[in-house]
C-alpha cells in the first residue's frame, strides 16, 4: 500500500497502543516521541510501529478524522468475504466517549453504509469496551462477540505478549507500592 499522506504531526497511535518491545503501556506517550514525531523513525523500530497502517493515511480521510483530532485511530484488520471490498476496521478510542462525537458517528455510519464492519474499542483499567457497528441485513449472523473472538484468534500471539507485559507491570507496581494499569 502506498499511503497518500504522512502522519503530519499526529502521534495518536504512539499514545493509544501497547508496544511491548519498548515497554510502553496503552494510553501512555511513547518514550521515543519528540516534537517531530518518532525520534527513532529512521532506526530499527518495533514491528508494531513499522507494520501499522492508519486508515486516515491510507484512505486519505478528511482532516477532521485525523486520529489526534477525532480521538479514534482506525486500522484495517481484514477483508471480509465474499465481497473482498468490504473490511473489518477497528477504531481504538482515546476515551470511552470518542465515538459519540457527531463527526465520528457520521463517519462510522458512512463506513457501515459502504458495507464495512466497524469495531470501536476502548481499553482502560476497568477492561475493554466494544461497540460493533455493521449492517445487520448484510451480515445477519454477525455479533460483537464473534468479531471480538475472531480478532482475538487472529492476534493471539500479540495478545499473549501484551498480557505478559501487563502482568509484569502489575508485579513491578506491587513491588514498588505503585498500582499498575
Amino acid at each position: 500500500m502506498n499511503p497518500k499522506r504522512t502522519c503530519n504531526g499526529c502521534t495518536a497511535c504512539c499514545i493509544l497502543y501497547t508496544v511491548v518491545d519498548v515497554q510502553k503501556p496503552r494510553h501512555t506517550p511513547c518514550q521515543h516521541l519528540c516534537e517531530q514525531g518518532c525520534a527513532i523513525h529512521d532506526q530499527a523500530r518495533p514491528s508494531m510501529c513499522t507494520d501499522f497502517l492508519c486508515e486516515w493515511i491510507i484512505d486519505n480521510w478528511k482532516e477532521g478524522l485525523r486520529p489526534d483530532k477525532c480521538g479514534i485511530v482506525y486500522a484495517r484488520q481484514m477483508t471480509l468475504l465474499p465481497s473482498r471490498t468490504h473490511r473489518l476496521i477497528v477504531g481504538t478510542m482515546a476515551n470511552p466517549y470518542a465515538h459519540l462525537r457527531r463527526e465520528n458517528r457520521k463517519h462510522v455510519e458512512r463506513l457501515v453504509s459502504a458495507g464495512h464492519v466497524v469495531l470501536l474499542v476502548f481499553g482502560g483499567s476497568e477492561g475493554e469496551e466494544y461497540y460493533a457497528r455493521f449492517d445487520k441485513t448484510r451480515y445477519p449472523t454477525l455479533t460483537t462477540t464473534a468479531i471480538v473472538n475472531t480478532l482475538a484468534h487472529m492476534n493471539r500471539d500479540k495478545l499473549k505478549k501484551n498480557a505478559e507485559f501487563y502482568r509484569q507491570q502489575e508485579l513491578v507496581g506491587a513491588a514498588t507500592g505503585m498500582e499498575g494499569e
